[in-house]
């Protein structure tokens, strides 16, 4: 049953809104066990690993790049997906419970062929039977020196830190 949403609403962290036809509905949240995979899902990102633990033998990525979309299946597939010459360093910005997992803003940096690149990404990670089962990946794609130097120029950011 849902009530009809008359102003903005404020939820605790273990509660979500259901929108519907401007209608809403409270709908409780598991966040305690898939959040507890955000540690491996950054080291995913970080080396390229795949935690069989933690992510299904048919984990499901879909990702989408500048200007691309691909989708990859398995263990064997995604490993190294996430692959550079020393590990990333991987800032973790906002993550948000979901019902079915969590979503995660991301920012790295890595070396790849001798240069220093760099990634904005959110991911949309979803947890079934205690273990990642799907990934929804958007990425701003890398970001080399000149790339980063040509934004601070042309756009700079009114929060840096943001």
């Amino acid at each position: 049953m849902c009530a009809k949403l008359a102003a903005p609403v404020l939820l605790p962290l273990a509660a979500a809104l259901c929108i519907q036809k401007a209608y809403t509905r409270r709908v409780q949240m598991s966040q305690v066990a898939d959040v507890t995979l955000l540690a491996e899902f950054v080291r995913f990102l970080e080396t390229g690993d795949v935690a069989p633990g933690a992510f299904a033998a048919d984990v499901f990525f879909d990702l989408n790049v500048p200007s691309w979309r691909y989708q990859i299946q398995g263990h064997e597939a995604a490993a190294g997906l996430f692959h550079s010459e020393e590990p990333a360093r991987v800032h973790v910005g906002a993550v948000i419970s979901t019902a079915t997992g969590f979503v995660a803003e991301t920012d790295y940096e890595t070396i790849e062929d001798g240069a220093r690149i760099y990634y904005r990404a959110v991911s949309l990670v979803t947890v079934h039977d205690g273990q990642i089962n799907n990934l929804v990946h958007y990425c701003t794609g890398p970001w080399d020196e000149a790339t980063r130097a040509r934004q601070a120029r042309e756009a700079p950011m009114l929060r840096p830190d943001a």
